[in-house]
C-alpha cells in the first residue's frame, strides 16, 4: 500500500492519539489536529518531521476555514480524513445549559461536516480517498441522560451514509464507526470500556483493505460491559 496523506482530528488524546501512532508507519504525511496545538507537547517526540501539529476550534466555522488555507500551501491532496473530535456531556436535557447544548452540536455534527466540506476538493484528487467519521454507540442505543450527544451522534451516521452515495461514484469511500465507552481517561473499571488502541486498530484495518471494499458501518462494544 502506498503511504497515505493522513489528516485526524481529536488527535492529541484517546482515539484520535491511538489512531496517529497506529498509522503513523502508514503516512507520507500525517496531519494531527486538536484544539490547541500545546496539547501535542508531551507526545510530540513519539513522531517523526512528516507529522504535523496544529491547533484549531472545530467549534468555529471560522477556525475551519482558517485550518484549510493552512493545508492549501502544505498539501497537493488528502487520502484519509479521520473525523474524530467530539464532546461528550452526560446530562439530561433539563440540565443542559444552551451553551453545553450549542457546543455538542458544534463539535461533535458541524464540525465534520464543514471540515470534510472544506477538504472535498483535496479527497477528490486523493489516492483511494475515505472519509471516516467515529461517531458512538449512542447514536444507536440513545442511552438516558445523553439525549443531545446522541442526537448529535446519530446526525453524523446520517450525514455519512447520505454522504457514501454521493462521494462512492467519485471514488472515494466513507464509514462511520460506533465505538462504547472508551477508557480515554484511565477509568477505575477499564474492562467495562474499549482501549482506544482497539478503535485505532479498525481504522488502520480500514485503510488496509481492498480500495474496491466500502465498509459502511461498524459498531464496537466492550465484552466487560
Amino acid at each position: 500500500m502506498s503511504k497515505k496523506i493522513i489528516i485526524i482530528t481529536g488527535a492529541s488524546r484517546g482515539i484520535g492519539l491511538a489512531t496517529a501512532r497506529l498509522l503513523h508507519p502508514l503516512a507520507e504525511q500525517l496531519v494531527l489536529v486538536a484544539s490547541r496545538t500545546d496539547s501535542f507537547r508531551s507526545v510530540q517526540g513519539e513522531f517523526g518531521s512528516e507529522t504535523s501539529f496544529h491547533g484549531a476550534d472545530l467549534s468555529s466555522p471560522e477556525e475551519i476555514q482558517s485550518f484549510r488555507e493552512e493545508l492549501s500551501s502544505m498539501l497537493d491532496r488528502v487520502d484519509v480524513l479521520v473525523n474524530n473530535c467530539g464532546v461528550y456531556l452526560e446530562k439530561q436535557l433539563i440540565e443542559s445549559s444552551l451553551p453545553e447544548i450549542q457546543r455538542q452540536i458544534d463539535v461533535n455534527l458541524r464540525a465534520p461536516i464543514l471540515l470534510t466540506h472544506k477538504l472535498l476538493p483535496l479527497l477528490n484528487k486523493g489516492c483511494s480517498p475515505i472519509v471516516i467519521n467515529i461517531t458512538s454507540i449512542a447514536a444507536l442505543s440513545t442511552p438516558t441522560g445523553q439525549s443531545v450527544y446522541s442526537a448529535s451522534k446519530a446526525a453524523v451516521t446520517a450525514f455519512s451514509n447520505s454522504l457514501r452515495k454521493e462521494l462512492n461514484p467519485r471514488g472515494i469511500r466513507v464509514v462511520v464507526v460506533h465505538p462504547a465507552g472508551v477508557n480515554t481517561w484511565n477509568d477505575p473499571e477499564p474492562n467495562k470500556l474499549l482501549r482506544p488502541e482497539d478503535v485505532g486498530s479498525l481504522i488502520k484495518f480500514i485503510l488496509e483493505v481492498d480500495k474496491n471494499c466500502q465498509i459502511d458501518e461498524v459498531t464496537l462494544s466492550a465484552l466487560g460491559a
